[in-house]
């Protein structure tokens, strides 16, 4: 049964439901202030799929460790994956950076 708040149908909003396209040209035009709105929206979302399984450690996605040089691979990482699919939604972005820091592939949702 899936979780109340969330389905295999869920609507997006935010920087997670616009194309990847905007990320790369946020990252491109050097624009730090909305490639780090992109980022922390990433993260939200990682959390969100982390609460929704709080009771399934093993489907949990670490967030690695709070520090620069992280916070860079996962930004030049989502990059690369919107500059090769820059019509995907962004949330795909964060589902491939979900499934590098878990080293597992994880079932990803369909969006609305």
């Amino acid at each position: 049964m899936p979780h109340p708040v969330f389905s295999a149908h869920s609507p997006l909003a935010g920087p997670v439901s616009t194309p990847c396209a905007h990320f790369v040209k946020f990252y491109e035009q050097n624009n730090r202030e909305f490639v780090v709105v992109y980022y922390e929206a990433c993260l939200a979302f990682v959390s969100g799929w982390n609460f929704i399984h709080k009771n399934n450690p093993e489907k949990r996605i670490p967030l690695g460790q709070d520090s620069e040089a992280v916070t860079n691979e996962d930004i030049v990482f989502l990059y690369g994956y919107c500059k090769s699919f820059p019509r995907n939604k962004f949330a795909l972005a964060c589902c491939a950076l979900m499934n590098m820091r878990s080293g597992k592939i994880h079932k990803v949702p369909r969006f609305t």
